[in-house]
């Protein structure tokens, strides 16, 4: 479970309020604390490792939000360098970095005082290389620092072996307000919202007990099914604990097998949703503290969240690993269907290259041979046929790309090669005049002719289809 997601005391729910009466008490009770202030909540897709893109779409959150009159800009966990930047964090040269481009930052920064989550160098003689930190810029420069408190080292997270913990936490004076600044695991160790607490600390307390007036936490939490009750079980409480508004910003977008959902959201002092953010997309919540008007949290289908999650991982993993392009094999099934929705929809606004491959002539090959494909959106429909490989036999001396064997030796290369037959339609694909030659007998009658290790090297140099075969994993 990410961060919580099983110990969570979730028959807590605080009650969906009566609009018109939480309004006007909201209005009043809103008045006697915090008082009026204008926040940004912006949930980025970030980039590990990309200074220079992660920089750009946060001063794009910061342009909007002063165009929008916000007064505070509050952005996700490390979002300048990326989450999760694993053994990056090692590297002098990436901690480095992240300090030059904090700089940069702060000098392209707006009007607005702006919560950024980096990774910073700890400066002490003893403990881990660096620290999760968040960094309040105001006027050019670098403000104030807050790190880190509470690590996790469960499940998909590990920040323990590479951070150093913070040792207090106090509050930090912005636009005449004190506020608290979290980052993440630090608000999920509540004494009532958890069965188990795997800390000794509780951050929110040690901020409140000093007189903050509004918390941040700026968060990296990863979806899981449920994932989004469970916060709102959580962020509801904290704020009537706390007595004091919460504004929690969540990161958006795919890195490996991690998927970060958005879902900002903002609490005034008395438990009551006042903003959300969109899940599974970027999105600028406009947070006016005086005038919120009440909301429900999330309420769309388990599959349409599930749907959307992995389209938005595939995305992803397709763009910011440079992939231009993707194949799926398809065998008509549902879970191909599936499949091919989703990839779909990953390589939005792109159309998606599909080809449908006809395997055999049963019912595979009639489900797609019916399949009506689209030009427009990049489908294609290409006709197979028998798929085989001809496996421990002896190479034909006049078979075009395959050279004839020496005395003795077995035969594996042909195994090496993919071989098709479209039938009295033309040649194979991929290898003019090679025809599939499915074995005649059973494989386990001819586990005597497996070629030795010996002879590996000899097909990793196999020419074939005009190249040769570099790989052995080809193989």
């Amino acid at each position: 479970p990410a961060k919580g997601g099983s110990r969570d005391k979730t028959e807590h729910s605080s009650p969906e309020p009566d609009r018109d009466s939480a309004f006007l008490l909201i209005r009043f009770a809103d008045k006697l604390g915090l008082g009026q202030m204008n926040i940004a909540i912006s949930q980025i897709n970030t980039t590990v490792g990309d200074f220079d893109g992660n920089s750009d779409k946060i001063v794009d959150a910061w342009r909007h939000a002063d165009e929008a009159g916000a007064e505070l800009l509050v952005l996700p966990e490390l979002a300048l360098c990326g989450y999760p930047p694993r053994d990056l964090l090692a590297k002098p040269a990436f901690l480095r970095q992240n300090q030059v481009a904090l700089d940069r930052l702060a000098k392209r920064g707006g009007r607005a005082v702006a919560v950024v989550g980096y990774a910073s160098v700890n400066e002490t003689n003893s403990g881990r290389p660096a620290r999760n930190s968040a960094a309040v810029l105001r006027d050019g420069q670098v403000a104030a620092l807050r790190h880190k408190t509470l690590l996790p080292t469960y499940d998909v997270f590990d920040e323990d072996r590479y951070f150093e913990p913070a040792t207090d936490n106090t509050p930090v004076e912005i636009l005449g307000k004190k506020i608290g600044i979290t980052i993440c695991e630090d608000i999920w160790n509540d004494e009532v919202f958890l069965n188990d607490r795997r800390y000794g600390r509780s951050p929110t307390d040690e901020l409140t007990g000093g007189g903050a007036e509004l918390l941040l936490n700026l968060s990296a939490s990863p979806w899981n099914l449920g994932k989004e009750h469970s916060r709102h079980v959580l962020l509801s409480q904290l704020s009537t604990k706390a007595g004091c508004p919460v504004v929690y910003c969540n990161l958006v977008g795919g890195n490996d097998e991690l998927v970060f959902d958005g879902g900002s959201q903002y609490y005034n002092g008395h438990g009551v949703l006042g903003a959300s953010g969109a899940m599974f997309a970027e999105d600028l919540l406009l947070v006016d503290t005086e005038t919120i008007v009440p909301k429900s949290s999330d309420t769309s289908g388990d599959d349409e969240k599930i749907h959307k999650a992995l389209s938005l991982g595939v995305r992803d993993y397709l763009h910011k690993c440079g992939f231009a392009s993707a194949v799926i094999g398809l065998s008509g099934g549902i879970d191909s269907a599936v499949t091919a929705a989703v990839a779909v929809d990953a390589r939005a606004p792109d159309p998606a290259d599909c080809e449908v491959s006809t395997l055999g002539r049963g019912p595979q090959m009639n489900r797609a041979e019916r399949f009506q494909p689209d030009p427009v959106k990049g489908m294609h429909l290409v006709a197979v046929g028998r798929v085989g490989i001809t496996a421990f036999r002896r190479a034909d001396p006049e078979m075009p790309g395959i050279a004839p064997l020496r005395p003795g030796q077995a035969d594996l290369r042909q195994a090496a090669v993919q071989q098709h037959d479209v039938g009295p339609g033309g040649p194979g694909i991929g290898h003019p005049g090679i025809r599939a030659q499915l074995p005649t007998q059973p494989m386990t009658e001819q586990k005597d002719s497996i070629a030795p290790r010996d002879n590996i090297a000899e097909l990793e140099q196999l020419p074939i289809a005009g190249g040769a075969i570099t790989d052995r994993h080809q193989v």
